[in-house]
C-alpha cells in the first residue's frame, strides 16, 4: 500500500484479507470427507506382505504359499479382504497403504533418510561458520504481511502437526508436516523485521525427535526381537489410535524434520560476510 493510505484503511483490508483465508481455511475442512467415505471402495488393502518370516517359511514349505509350482503369483498369496472402520489387529492397521512401506515394512531405510537431511543441515552449517551474519536490506513488511503471518503461523504450524500426526490414516507423515511447520518459520522471517527463532529450542525438539526415532527401534528390537518392529497394538483401522508405533514415529520425524528445515532456514535467510583477520 501507499504510505499516505490512511491507517484504519491498512488495518481494514489486512483483517479482511486474514477472515477470507481462515473462512477458506475452515470451508476445506468442512467438506473433507469423514467416516467411511475416506474409502470409497470400503477397503484399504487386498494384499498384504508376509512380515512374519517364520510364518511364510512354514507356509513355503507345507506348499501352501506358492500354489502353481516355484513362480510366484499374485493370486497365490493368500489375503483377507479389510473393511474400513471395521477390520482390526491387523499385521500393520495403517489405513493409508504408503506408510505401511515407508515406516513399518523399511523403517531402517527412511531412519537413513532422517540422517541424510541431518547431514544436509549439517552441511549448510558448517558451510556458514566463522562467517559474520549481516540482516539484508529489505523493505518493512506491510501491515497486511505483519498481521497476515502471525496469524497464520498458527495455523501452519497446526496443520503441520495434522499432517504427521494423521499420517496413518490419510496422505501425509513426517517429512511433508516438517516441511509445513518450517515454512511457518519462513513466513515469520518475511513478516517480522529481525526476527530470530529460538536456537536452543530447535536444537532440543531436533535432539530429543531423533532420540524418540532411535528409541522405537530399540524397544521393538528388545520387546520384538527386530530393530523397529511394531511392539504395539494395531487397533481398528481408521482409528486416530491404531497401526501401532507408526504414529508416534511420524511425531518424531515431523518434529525433527521441522526443526531441522526451519534451522536451513535461518541459516540461509541472511547474507553473510568474511571475516578478515
Amino acid at each position: 500500500m501507499r504510505n499516505d493510505t490512511p491507517e484504519l484503511v491498512k488495518k481494514i483490508t489486512a483483517l479482511s484479507v486474514v477472515a477470507i483465508l481462515l473462512i477458506g481455511f475452515f470451508a476445506v475442512f468442512v467438506e473433507m470427507p469423514k467416516g467411511t467415505a475416506v474409502n470409497v471402495n470400503q477397503r484399504v488393502s487386498r494384499l498384504y506382505v508376509l512380515k512374519n518370516v517364520q510364518t511364510a517359511t512354514k507356509m513355503m514349505k507345507d506348499g501352501e504359499f506358492f500354489a502353481k509350482g516355484i513362480k510366484p503369483l499374485r493370486s497365490d498369496v493368500p489375503y483377507t479382504p479389510i473393511t474400513f472402520a471395521k477390520s482390526k489387529n491387523l499385521e500393520d492397521g495403517a489405513a493409508n497403504v504408503v506408510t505401511s512401506i515407508v515406516v513399518d515394512y523399511r523403517g531402517f531405510d527412511t531412519l537413513g533418510e532422517v540422517t541424510v537431511l541431518f547431514l544436509a543441515a549439517t552441511g549448510v552449517a558448517m558451510l556458514l561458520f566463522g562467517k559474520e551474519k549481516k540482516r539484508k536490506k529489505k523493505t518493512e513488511p506491510s501491515l497486511i504481511m505483519y498481521v497476515g503471518t502471525r496469524i497464520a503461523f498458527a495455523i501452519i504450524f497446526l496443520f503441520g502437526i495434522y499432517i504427521f500426526v494423521h499420517g496413518h490414516l490419510t496422505p501425509g507423515g513426517g517429512f511433508p508436516g516438517g516441511a509445513v511447520i518450517a515454512s511457518g518459520i519462513l513466513g515469520l522471517f518475511l513478516g517480522r523485521n529481525g526476527y530470530e527463532p529460538n536456537h536452543l529450542g530447535l536444537k532440543v525438539f531436533e535432539s530429543l525427535s531423533g532420540m524418540a526415532f532411535v528409541i522405537i527401534g530399540l524397544t521393538g528390537l528388545f520387546s520384538v526381537h527386530s530393530f523397529l518392529a511394531n511392539f504395539l497394538p494395531t487397533g481398528v483401522i481408521g482409528d486416530l489410535y491404531s497401526a501401532g508405533f507408526i504414529a508416534l514415529i511420524y511425531i518424531a520425524i515431523g518434529m525433527k524434520v521441522g526443526a531441522e528445515l526451519s534451522a536451513v532456514v535461518n541459516s540461509m535467510i541472511v547474507d553473510t560476510k568474511e571475516e578478515w583477520s
